[in-house]
């Protein structure tokens, strides 16, 4: 079985105070590395400063302590990254910013992309931190409602419909997919050429599917995509090529 750990940087609502990008981030793993998994986590505590026990935080690190972090993820090659980054300033102004529409939408691609990743013999089971304000029943019968209509989630590739609602109390792992999400996000806070240290580090684990497919397609999914996304991030190009 692969376990999909799953978490979000920034927020989906639109304000002023929100931030620009939301972004949810999924760390996989096969059931072989779960306990790798725990052993990276005190190798980052090490890495960044902190002590044993300590609950790592992307946001409440040091500028040099999340680029180690995130070459801490980029250097484990047990583990790959899945990501969905959505650009709020950049979409229409209604359809996706009541009921928590936004992350809805975004778990929805997320789901597509984890389904890809597993088989029928081998299926993904999705845990995902909690959402503030998110409320269980109605994230629920949304999921249900996406099985009922049409998507592209293998739905049989996945142990079940729902995700598991939980918190990093309940499930530490879930601390490396909260280094992954805010990782990526940290790459699209900055408009430039030069690719951020950040993405640079996480690059290797971006998922790439088995035939190497595209990672705008199956690893960093980036709305709204197109010419628009790589005229402002040009070094996504280069993520593309390299995958390094």
């Amino acid at each position: 079985m692969i376990h999909a750990y799953v978490d979000e940087s920034g927020d989906p609502s639109r304000t002023g105070k929100s931030s620009q990008h939301f972004v949810l981030g999924a760390v996989l793993l096969q059931d072989q590395d779960l306990g790798r998994a725990v052993d990276l986590i005190d190798t980052i505590r090490k890495a960044t400063g902190r002590q044993a026990g300590h609950r790592l935080r992307f946001n409440q690190m040091k500028a040099r302590h999340k680029i180690a972090a995130a070459a801490c993820l980029g250097d484990a090659d047990f583990l790959s990254v899945l990501a969905v980054v959505v650009n709020k300033s950049e979409l229409r102004p209604d359809g996706l910013d009541e009921n928590n529409r936004m992350h809805r939408y975004s778990t929805r691609l997320l789901l597509e992309r984890l389904s890809w990743h597993g088989s029928s013999q081998n299926p993904v089971d999705v845990k995902m931190s909690h959402l503030k304000r998110m409320k269980k029943a109605a994230f629920a019968e949304y999921i249900y409602a996406r099985r009922r209509g049409t998507s592209k989630i293998r739905w049989k590739n996945l142990t079940k419909t729902v995700p598991t609602i939980t918190n990093e109390a309940s499930e530490p792992l879930l601390q490396l997919a909260d280094l992954a999400a805010s990782a990526v996000a940290m790459a699209f806070t900055t408009p430039g050429n030069e690719m951020p240290s950040a993405i640079t580090a996480l690059s290797p684990r971006l998922g790439r599917g088995a035939n190497g497919d595209r990672l705008d397609a199956y690893g960093l999914k980036v709305l709204p995509g197109g010419k628009a996304v790589h005229q402002r991030f040009p070094w996504l190009a280069e993520l593309e090529v390299s995958g390094a």
